[in-house]
């Protein structure tokens, strides 16, 4: 609202107008693509816990455009990037506590710190910054309170085990060097620098264990289990943007995509487990918006970056060129990690926050000079991230709210505190209506009530949820999985004489992304078994030993349905 006013009173500045097209152009093609995603909640809302959908990302878009229009000066560019800093070594305290166990509050994986990779690359926004103030000042109580703050970043970037960001690190390190070279005399905190970086990455070791093993990882990267992973993961979202190159599968949709374009070696890493994200920023970015959103992306980094380069190497010292070297090392090191890494509430903003700040800076803009045209598309950004930030909020709000009602409705007993589990479940349903995972969960509770009463009723109030659940998201097979269990249930309690024709074209659907998968099967065995078809019950757990022979539990199985088929048989005659 202040950049709007003073915008409209001239005195906002004038930002460059290739980034601000730039901007535009990806910002408009985000929303003209997104009507084309598999599924558009999740395109809009994002994937439950990880919230990266259009609305993130048209936000994240006006933080950028109003970082990089608002007046500042050195002294204000500064503050941004020590507040941004300190925000930073505040997560960095909690991380350390967490991950070394000292608290259990439960904080190293919620969305507003990020996942322990996130909260690795988060660091890099601050550890540039510190460093180079850390050259700087002259005093020693604050080259003190430097240090530390410096300590805690690094360790606990080390502790959160995140290689991308680490290798980001790396990069970021290497910049600030070649930059604080030039000046002499400071050769010796280099030295000192990255001495403490070793010495801290070995107490980090010898802090966690599991920090060592990723160490030793990077010394044979090509035979890291999770690296091959990942090369799954491309080629199925290389096998998508080939069939959506123009307008993607919509922001977040990778795990509704993924039965769809898994290959034949992924049941050698995956038994029951369906990847949220690509693991490759630059893919997923062409993945969810189309070829030429990735396109667009680049492009508009790629002009800051040039921008920021040029004007620092005008600058032959002072204040202004270490601002810009860090805004540089900061940048490239989460360029460089996204190669690896995924998208994140806490770690975006701090992105577009800093690239704005870098354009901001290296055009070194003068109040006043904006056209009418940059004047309306500023206003047109701010006014966006207005409306969004009242949507958001009321929408995290609900979010909130149902989550809180269902979880407490979750650890209620069933049977004796039934009457206030429905209760909070009609609550929630209420509060995040026509909500697919609002539903499902619901549909959760019923069942466990029909599994502990055999309650009629409550069994059709749960199928009832689970297939709305799946209608309003036909591409989660969980909801199918759900659908399916409960009839099993409800067969062999003898609730039902026969299974459903929609539960039989569930498995038929399943049958399509999960042939590969002896949980399926062995599944798949027991609905058989429930209906007293022993024969198709054992051509699905010999389908589930082909696929998994090591299992021996597998083989009692086939013996136990083997001994029933063969009495039915002898029952028959």
């Amino acid at each position: 609202m202040l950049l709007i006013a003073r915008n409209w009173r001239s005195q906002g500045v004038a930002p460059s107008r290739p980034v601000l097209f730039l901007s535009l152009a990806l910002g408009g093609w985000w929303i003209v693509s997104t009507p084309f995603a598999l599924h558009i909640p999740t395109a809009l809302n994002g994937e439950y816990d990880y919230y990266n959908g259009l609305w993130t990302h048209l936000s994240c878009l006006a933080l950028f455009v109003a970082s990089m229009s608002i007046p500042s000066d050195m002294a204000t560019a500064r503050r941004i990037a020590a507040l941004l800093a300190t925000a930073v070594v505040a997560v960095a305290m909690v991380n350390i506590s967490e991950t070394t166990g000292f608290t259990t509050i439960g904080l190293n994986e919620v969305s507003t710190l990020g996942d322990r990779v996130a909260a690795s690359a988060l660091m890099n926004f601050a550890i540039p910054f510190a460093a180079v103030a850390l050259v700087r000042v002259r005093h020693w109580a604050l080259k003190a309170g430097l240090g530390v703050a410096l300590a805690l970043l690094l360790i606990s970037e080390f502790l959160s085990q995140g290689r991308g960001a680490w290798i980001g690190l790396v990069v970021a390190t290497i910049i600030l060097i070649v930059g604080l070279a030039r000046s002499k005399g400071r050769w010796k905190i280099i030295a000192v620098f990255l001495a403490g970086i070793v010495l801290l990455a070995g107490l980090a070791a010898k802090l966690n264990p599991m920090v060592a093993q990723r160490f030793a990882t990077l010394s044979h990267i090509s035979q890291d289990e999770s690296i091959n992973q990942r090369f799954i993961y491309y080629r199925a979202a290389l096998r998508a943007v080939k069939e959506h190159p123009v307008a993607g599968i919509g922001f977040e949709n990778f795990r509704n995509a993924y039965p769809q374009y898994w290959g034949a070696d992924d049941i050698y890493f995956f038994n029951n487990v369906i990847p949220t994200m690509v693991h490759n920023g630059y893919l997923e970015a062409a993945l969810n918006n189309g070829i030429p959103a990735l396109v667009l992306y680049l492009a508009l980094v790629a002009v800051v970056l040039v921008k920021l380069g040029r004007e620092l190497s005008k600058e032959a010292s002072g204040d202004r060129r270490d601002l810009l070297l860090c805004i540089l090392a900061t940048l490239a090191a989460y360029l460089v990690q996204d190669l690896t890494g995924w998208l994140d509430l806490a770690l975006a903003p701090a992105f577009w926050i800093m690239l704005g700040l870098a354009m901001n800076q290296a055009e070194q803009p003068v109040p006043g000079t904006s056209t009418p045209a940059t004047k309306h598309a500023i206003t047109a950004f701010s006014g966006l991230m207005i409306v969004l930030s009242l949507y958001l909020l009321t929408d995290a709000y609900a979010r909130v709210i149902t989550d809180s009602r269902l979880f407490r409705a979750q650890s209620l007993d069933v049977r004796t505190q039934w009457r206030d589990a429905e209760s909070l479940v009609k609550e929630a349903l209420s509060s995040l209506p026509a909500d697919s995972r609002t539903e499902l969960v619901a549909g959760q509770i019923y069942a466990s009530r029909f599994m502990a009463t055999h309650d009629r009723e409550t069994y059709a109030r749960s199928r009832e949820l689970l297939e709305s659940s799946y209608d309003h998201n036909r591409f989660d097979r969980m909801r199918l999985v759900n659908i399916a269990a409960l009839e099993v249930a409800a067969l062999e309690l003898g609730q039902i004489g026969a299974a459903s024709e929609f539960a039989r074209k569930a498995l038929t659907v399943l049958a399509k992304t999960d042939g590969d998968n002896p949980a399926f099967h062995e599944f798949r065995a027991k609905f058989f078994v429930a209906q007293g078809d022993f024969y198709e019950a054992l051509k699905a757990i010999r389908e589930a030993r082909r696929l998994a022979p090591q299992e021996d539990r597998l083989r009692l199985i086939e013996s136990e349905y083997r001994q029933k088929f063969d009495s039915q048989k002898a029952s028959v005659r």
